[in-house]
């Protein structure tokens, strides 16, 4: 796949100067429709569990129950808000609700698809790593938003409530949750249309979750690197 000469330029670097900031907002830049007939995807740097949540102003458990697409307010871009009902949250704090706005989407018959950014069903159950879009304001526990009231523990640090966020590391902000035939509710990542790239190595990356896992194991992982 050929990489847009900026993205050339950062990752041939002997040192790992380019910030993973960058990185996502290089990655939004680079993500492309996708035409009949065509298949691209976006490229980033991955993110461990650990580095996912450090990111993550919320990580929560929840199901979604809507989603809408909509014109940016220039009219320029695709956006859709993916409403879901939180059942858990691993870090932060946030109302029973959340809304997660993901680029693409159709309106009006137009559609406008975002490589790399995961696709939502409405019914199914995800766990997401959030980032409020707004700059995060710290708010005490008891300014919550109800019903649900956050865990003593979080303290003074953000709170999202009925907010606006968006996922961390794309489509690595979101693993499905299924069930096995044991009954084991499980973690499963889905990277469909997403490159990971290792700059020190110079080369594609393997996914540093590339299975499923239990969820109490991705739940014990988040809480431990939230500590």
């Amino acid at each position: 796949m050929e990489v847009e000469p900026l993205a050339r330029s950062c990752f041939s670097r002997a040192t790992a100067g380019c910030s993973r900031s960058f990185f996502a907002a290089l990655a939004a830049s680079l993500a492309v429709l996708v035409l009949a007939g065509t298949s691209h995807a976006s490229m980033m740097l991955p993110m461990t569990v650990e580095e996912l949540t450090e990111d993550a102003d919320l990580v929560a458990v929840g199901r979604v129950v809507h989603k809408e697409s909509k014109l940016s307010a220039g009219g320029g871009r695709i956006f859709t808000v993916v409403t879901i009902d939180v059942s858990e949250a691993w870090k932060g704090a946030t109302s029973k609700q959340v809304e997660i706005h993901v680029p693409g989407g159709t309106v009006d018959g137009i559609s406008q698809v975002v490589v790399g950014v995961p696709q939502f069903t409405v019914g199914e159950d995800a766990v997401v790593f959030l980032k409020g879009l707004a700059p995060a304001t710290a708010a005490k526990p008891d300014e919550a938003a109800k019903p649900q009231e956050p865990d003593a523990s979080v303290g003074e640090r953000a709170v999202l409530s009925s907010v606006q966020a968006r996922l961390v590391g794309m489509a690595q902000g979101k693993l499905e949750v299924r069930v096995d035939p044991q009954g084991e509710p499980l973690a499963a990542p889905n990277l469909s249309g997403l490159e990971l790239f290792d700059p020190k190595a110079n080369q594609l990356a393997p996914a540093p979750l590339p299975e499923p896992v239990p969820l109490s194991t991705l739940k014990a992982r988040v809480q431990a690197a939230d500590k």
